[in-house]
């Protein structure tokens, strides 16, 4: 079975991981449900797995702007 089966996120409005700018409360509900996710680490993972394309939306809990920053923190660390 898919790690993605087992996700927090199945059946939950799929536009909740797809925040708008300045929408900060649909963010932090679609991270409430990541942080029960007991697959969080490889959804983060399978997001981290584009290193040369941005993926729009949360996965594993962070936004697209908390990968990049977790990228050049690897990089940089």
């Amino acid at each position: 079975m898919s790690w993605r089966h087992q996700a927090a996120c199945l059946g939950q409005p799929v536009d909740l991981f797809f925040q708008d700018r300045g929408r900060a409360q649909k963010a932090n509900k679609a991270k409430a449900i990541c942080r029960l996710c007991p697959v969080r680490i490889d959804c983060l993972d399978f997001a981290l797995s584009f290193p040369d394309k941005e993926l729009p939306g949360i996965y594993g809990g962070l936004t697209e702007g908390e990968r990049r920053e977790l990228r050049y923190s690897r990089h940089t660390g």
